[in-house]
């Protein structure tokens, strides 16, 4: 039989009663378990062949090449948000010249 099958069956066996508290110890151990499972799972894709831990190469390689494809996807983005801000704070400027030029016509009676 599985060595996990035989612990889910061990923990089961805790879980058995109606006391609240053996409910909390059985989920704490299959939490602590999991865990550990996982934890072990990582070592163990982080070990070499000489059992050193580290990052391989590929892995390096699929993470510079996908911070490439976001940035390629963001810089142009970027680009067109700074374009039309410029645009906008233009337009901004050429309605406060009309403000000016409206204001001069009112206290002149003549456009500078």
């Amino acid at each position: 039989m599985d060595t996990r099958a035989e612990e889910a069956k061990d923990d089961i066996c805790v879980c058995i009663g109606d006391s609240p508290d053996k409910h909390k110890i059985f989920y704490k151990t299959v939490i602590k378990r999991r865990r550990s499972f996982m934890n072990k799972l990582v070592v163990k894709f982080r070990e070499n062949r000489n059992g050193q831990k580290g990052f391989t190469l590929i892995e390096l390689l699929v993470v510079i090449a996908i911070i490439a494809v976001l940035a390629a996807i963001a810089i142009p983005q970027y680009a067109k948000y700074r374009q039309s801000a410029f645009n906008a704070a233009a337009l901004s400027d050429l309605k406060n010249v009309q403000t000016i030029a409206e204001a001069y016509y009112a206290d002149h009676e003549v456009y500078p």
